[in-house]
């Protein structure tokens, strides 16, 4: 008998240590060597994500919209994120539009990763939407070096059908004075003149707004005017909501 618990009690530290031994290794293995690094490039100033010491996106100062150091964050975060959730290249859409490219991951919160713009196309001397390609390719090499991970393909939207899906929206005023009979909303990627039934996920309560202005980074997927958000319960800090489109 003395010998049987023995033989269990030393099994029992065997698995224990094995089992802690995995997860160091899980822990080390989804532990990123990614980091933020500010770079002066073809004399300007540009601040970059760097996998493994080599730079896989490069951002460079706009006149109007977030700084690069805020563009390079919310990159930086988005991949952590998608490699949390075992997210892939797969996952990422990329949205067509008149001034830019955006990459979006597409889950439950259709989160943006970045967006290329037309200075960023100039200095790289490449076309937009293979650029965004390019660094979309540059990310997957970040899934690759993790184990397991699958290789997919992603998917160009110029446009197509993306609603319905949850989010976050918020109160704005918007800085334009504006004459429309209806209630508004700025959007980073949902095409001008869409009409978007917006219910707070909570209260149950819905309301119709139309996209009419084009936001470039926000901590909301969505912005809908302040009397619009007071009719559905929504303030200035972000709430979760559920997005359809309305015809």
């Amino acid at each position: 008998m003395k010998q049987k618990k023995i033989i269990k009690i030393i099994l029992s530290i065997l698995i224990f240590q094995i089992s802690f031994l995995f997860l160091v290794i899980s822990l080390y293995a989804y532990h990123l060597p990614l980091e933020i690094k500010k770079q002066i490039l073809y004399g300007v100033d540009s601040t970059g994500i760097f996998f493994q010491n080599k730079p896989i996106i490069r951002f460079f100062p706009l006149e109007n919209g977030p700084s690069v150091y805020e563009r390079a964050q919310n990159t930086f975060l988005a991949i952590q994120q998608m490699t949390a959730l075992g997210l892939t290249e797969k996952d990422i859409v990329l949205i067509v539009t008149k001034n830019q490219v955006q990459a979006i991951v597409q889950n439950d919160f259709s989160q943006p990763l970045f967006f290329v713009s037309q200075k960023e196309s100039d200095i790289n001397k490449t076309p937009q939407l293979q650029l965004a390609k390019e660094w979309i390719l540059r990310i997957k090499t970040i899934f690759d070096w993790i184990p397991n991970y699958r290789n997919t393909d992603y998917t160009i939207w110029e446009p197509r059908e993306y609603l319905p899906c949850r989010g976050y929206a918020k109160a704005y005023q918007s800085s334009q004075v504006h004459i429309y009979p209806y209630f508004i909303a700025a959007h980073p990627f949902f095409p001008i003149g869409t009409k978007i039934r917006i219910t707070n996920i909570f209260k149950k309560w819905s309301i119709v707004v139309t996209v009419e202005e084009r936001i470039t980074a926000s901590d909301s997927m969505v912005l809908i005017e302040k009397d619009a958000a007071d009719a559905i319960g929504l303030g200035q800090t972000p709430q979760f909501v559920l997005m359809e489109e309305f015809r």
